[in-house]
């Protein structure tokens, strides 16, 4: 099982951007913590909940761990009134108001048997999730901005709370990330919006307020005005030249 954890624990990322992996062995236990990266917001309550839930359940069922080497389970949400609950399913004592977020093991079971090992597709599969992470960390902030801009535009301006909510980091983060490879928010947002204009404009059937409506415009009049300082010239203008 100690391969099985550090393979885990190496891959975390790949599970889920919200938390990462790391693990402590201390006084005979083994702690599973549940970190948020750095400049990330924490996870609500409930996500983390259930997050727990699954990796219990992935214990029993695909790792076959036995009860009695669950130790216990520590959440930083407040107590509830009756924690039973918690402690029935995840078979174990709950310790709450923590400072980490963790699943406690008995160290033996770094030496429990794997059931299900298979050494060839462990191989295989680790080939993959590899080419996967490193595609994962390559990825740059700029195209990431660039894609939840595009996927809000329809339903309003997308301001740079819910964008980078959706990244799973805080504004700061992400103004600081956009600053280092020479960018800003709003200019990303202005050129996301320039472009899909004269890409639209050069269809001939979508209307000016329906332009206006996919980029995020409160109204023609505010695109009108930022295509005039994009182009120097109006929309239809710009869209009987490109259709000709």
């Amino acid at each position: 099982m100690r391969e099985a954890v550090a393979i885990m624990q190496r891959f975390s990322r790949v599970i889920s951007t919200a938390v990462v992996l790391e693990t402590r062995e201390e006084n005979g236990h083994l702690h599973m913590i549940f970190k948020t990266p750095e400049g990330q917001p924490d996870p609500s309550y409930e996500s983390m909940d259930a997050f727990l839930a699954c990796a219990v359940n992935m214990g029993s069922w695909t790792f076959d761990v036995p009860a009695e080497l669950y130790v216990g389970v520590c959440v930083r949400r407040p107590e509830p009134r009756d924690k039973t609950p918690y402690e029935r399913f995840l078979r174990c004592a709950v310790t709450f108001n923590s400072d980490e977020t963790s699943l406690i093991f008995n160290g033996k079971i770094l030496d429990y048997p794997l059931l299900t090992a298979n050494p060839e597709l462990a191989r295989v599969n680790g080939e993959v999730l590899s080419g996967y992470l490193a595609r994962m960390q390559a990825a740059d902030i700029i195209d990431r901005v660039r894609s939840e801009i595009c996927e809000l535009l329809p339903y309003g301006e997308p301001n740079q709370e819910r964008v980078a909510a959706a990244l799973n980091m805080s504004v700061r983060n992400m103004r600081r990330k956009l600053s280092e490879k020479g960018h800003s928010y709003k200019q990303l947002l202005d050129s996301i919006r320039h472009e899909q204009a004269c890409r639209l404009l050069k269809q001939s059937d979508p209307s000016l307020g329906e332009i206006a409506w996919q980029l995020g415009f409160h109204d023609t009049s505010s695109f009108n005005r930022a295509f005039r300082r994009w182009e120097g010239t109006t929309p239809a203008r710009y869209r009987q030249t490109a259709v000709m």
